[in-house]
């Protein structure tokens, strides 16, 4: 199967694009994003969507403005509006350089009225963050890896993985086959993350035991999906009974019963700290098994005036019969919005 029809059937499968939408194609130069560009390029007078090229440069590598270049070349070649989001300092950690360039993603799609933001994850992508999420220790909601469709926390705005049933070779056909460029990370090599791991060692041994392990894990993943999914549905019905009071307009706390929290199911339990931590926090990624446990048990000592404090600006405060969520931001992004399509908008990266 093309890449260009699994792409098309996807995007039906999961209604990920609908007629007359713009989207901001998120394009880092390498052969996933580069695949991803043009099989929607191809696609979109098909499904009768708007296009504009999006690149963020983390300044994580001394060449990194040489992927942005290629990237405004491509999008000049395929003449979409591109827009170029520069940190102002190199940035420290996979964690950090991820938060900003979702925020140049939000920020870009905002500035066009974009709908939906196509992201490059395969089918390959998917596999590899079951393994490491199950390494670290994750619940359902990791080992169901990259969902095809996710929803902003903060914006109307959602976030799409048309490639994410094309597995990695089938992208490199695709790429040889019509002579596409691309750019290759040098840093994708190193052996240091476990990311880099998993794709080099692990999953070329799995594969040697089993040709079709790829297939397998992805089933594992929609098995805990859909498992997750039940449990939020559980979840959304027993919400506003958790909540201790209103939330205060434009605040990023909140407070939870927390005898009503105790009575839940364990897992629930967990379910539903995680939710507070994201809803104040509008995000939650570095957060592990080990926050929220700590967060419960502190809650199950039934002792008052106990702090918790999580990565990410988070604080979580013991009182007598709720738990009190907080985030304190520790930084915070600049945005330029560009004047006309083609033009260069610029994000400074603020601490």
């Amino acid at each position: 199967m093309t890449v260009v029809r699994r792409v098309r059937e996807t995007i039906a499968r999961y209604g990920m694009l609908r007629p007359g939408e713009r989207a901001v194609v998120a394009v880092s130069g390498g052969p996933d994003s580069v695949a991803l560009l043009f099989g929607l390029h191809e696609l979109r007078g098909e499904l009768d969507v708007e296009l504009i090229v999006a690149h963020f440069d983390h300044r994580m590598r001394p060449d990194s403005h040489e992927d942005a270049a290629f990237v405004g070349r491509l999008a000049g070649t395929l003449k979409l509006p591109f827009e170029l989001g520069q940190a102002r300092a190199p940035l420290r950690s996979e964690d950090e350089a991820r938060r900003a360039r979702y925020r140049f993603l939000r920020e870009a799609a905002r500035c066009h009225g974009a709908q939906a933001v196509a992201l490059g994850h395969t089918l390959n992508d998917r596999v590899e963050t079951f393994f490491i999420n199950l390494l670290r220790g994750a619940g359902l909601e990791g080992l169901a890896g990259l969902p095809p469709v996710r929803p902003d926390p903060e914006c109307d705005l959602r976030y799409v993985r048309p490639l994410v049933e094309c597995p990695r070779d089938e992208i490199l056909s695709f790429l040889r086959a019509r002579g596409l460029p691309y750019r290759e990370d040098p840093t994708n090599r190193d052996l240091k993350p476990l990311r880099n791991r998993v794709r080099w060692e692990l999953l070329p041994l799995l594969q040697k035991l089993n040709p079709s392990a790829l297939g397998a894990v992805v089933r594992a993943s929609e098995i805990a999906r859909r498992a997750h999914e039940a449990l939020v549905e559980e979840l959304d019905a027993r919400w506003p009974t958790l909540l201790a009071g209103d939330r205060p307009e434009g605040e990023r706390a909140l407070a939870l019963r927390r005898g009503e929290l105790l009575r839940l199911p364990p897992i629930l339990q967990e379910y539903a700290v995680r939710r507070a931590l994201r809803t104040v926090g509008g995000g939650g990624e570095a957060l592990a098994a080990e926050h929220v446990e700590r967060v419960l048990a502190e809650a199950r000592k039934r002792r008052s005036g106990q702090r918790v404090t999580l990565p990410q600006g988070l604080l979580v405060t013991v009182e007598r019969d709720r738990l009190r969520f907080a985030f304190a931001p520790a930084a915070r992004v600049r945005y330029n919005p560009p004047h006309e399509p083609g033009k260069e908008a610029r994000v400074t990266w603020r601490s």
